[in-house]
């Protein structure tokens, strides 16, 4: 059985009935969140209104240990203008809101590499293996 990884999550994202998501969100970092300019393209954009948390999450198979801090420190990078520009476009993610970068990796030993990059207070960082997302093995409940 072949299984399409980003709808599996995006499946498991939305099981718990709290959480809205947008597949392949543009996200425009430049200052003016109105105006053409860099985007970055999370793989999910998750949102829980009742909890104002958003997540950016990200479903990969690599093991490119480094591409995930570099990813991590652009998100913290930019994370001021990810908030402008979520509020500009869909009237969230000011700072009562929390926002977390969630990699959906492959269970290995080294995932607590990824676990211990911890990004400043203001973004938060999750990781769930994607073995663990697939229908058969759904925990039910909040997915934090």
């Amino acid at each position: 059985m072949d299984i399409d990884f980003d709808e599996a999550v995006a499946t498991w994202l939305v099981a718990d009935g709290q959480t809205l998501i947008a597949p392949q969100y543009p996200l425009r970092i430049g200052e003016d969140p109105a105006a053409k300019g860099p985007v970055k393209w999370p793989d999910i954009l998750a949102v829980r209104p009742r909890d104002k948390h958003i997540f950016l999450c990200e479903v990969t198979w690599d093991k490119n240990w480094k591409k995930f801090g570099d990813k991590i420190a652009d998100y913290r990078e930019h994370l001021d203008n990810t908030r402008a520009n979520l509020n500009h476009w869909l009237g969230i993610g000011d700072k009562e809101w929390e926002i977390s970068v969630w990699y959906f990796v492959p269970e290995h030993p080294h995932v607590a590499k990824i676990r211990s990059m911890r990004p400043d207070d203001e973004l938060g960082l999750c990781v769930t293996a994607l073995e663990t997302i697939t229908p058969w093995n759904y925990t039910w409940g909040f997915r934090g």
